[in-house]
């Protein structure tokens, strides 16, 4: 079979992605699947690195924000950690090459792998999560005396990690929480769920 080029009016589309304010976070070109990430002016992850070069990608990857401020959950702490130890850096997202850094000119090219990242965004959102459950238990803990007529005493061992198998168990863990409730969908500070 012959290969064919195709005509002008059927290749296909970039993809491009706008946020509310209308600026432009992501431009991919499909048919290399090469393109780029713009991070906002006023997100933090900006005093490290203003783009990240994507590859291997026909949409935005999972692990970016649609709103152009970086990596998801507490991945600027990716980038800070990239930067403090690096310096200027170049930052490529790639589908399947290696993670590596490499020296180039003043500054470092790093590419890291897709799984790489969002296998170390899943473990900052895990650690963020049982942060959040002690913090909870510690202000319940501390409270307790401070309520009329508290239905028990709140217990002082430290709660189980929660496993991928909780999170799947329980999915009311993903919706949004009022301000007295716990991950654990009890009330805090000595009240009854």
């Amino acid at each position: 079979m012959a290969y064919t080029k195709k005509k002008p009016s059927e290749q296909t589309p970039p993809y491009v992605l706008h946020n509310d304010k209308k600026k432009l976070v992501c431009k991919i070109n499909r048919q290399t699947r090469q393109g780029e990430y713009f991070i906002v002016p006023d997100s933090g992850s900006r005093q490290f690195v203003s783009r990240l070069r994507l590859s291997g990608f026909s949409s935005l990857p999972s692990g970016l924000r649609r709103s152009g401020f970086g990596l998801t959950t507490v991945g600027y702490r990716i980038l800070k950690s990239l930067f403090e130890t690096l310096g200027e850096f170049e930052l490529t997202i790639d589908k399947s090459a290696k993670s590596t850094v490499s020296k180039v000119g003043d500054s470092f090219r790093v590419i890291l792998n897709h799984h790489d990242l969002t296998v170390m965004l899943d473990s900052l959102r895990r650690i963020g999560a049982e942060k959040f459950r002690e913090q909870n238990l510690a202000i319940e803990q501390a409270l307790y005396g401070h309520f009329p007529d508290p239905p028990q005493k709140p217990s002082t061992a430290k709660p189980r990690p929660m496993t991928q198998a909780d999170e799947v168990r329980r999915p009311a863990l993903h919706q949004k929480r009022s301000l007295t409730s716990d991950p654990r969908g009890c009330k805090v500070l000595g009240r009854p769920g």
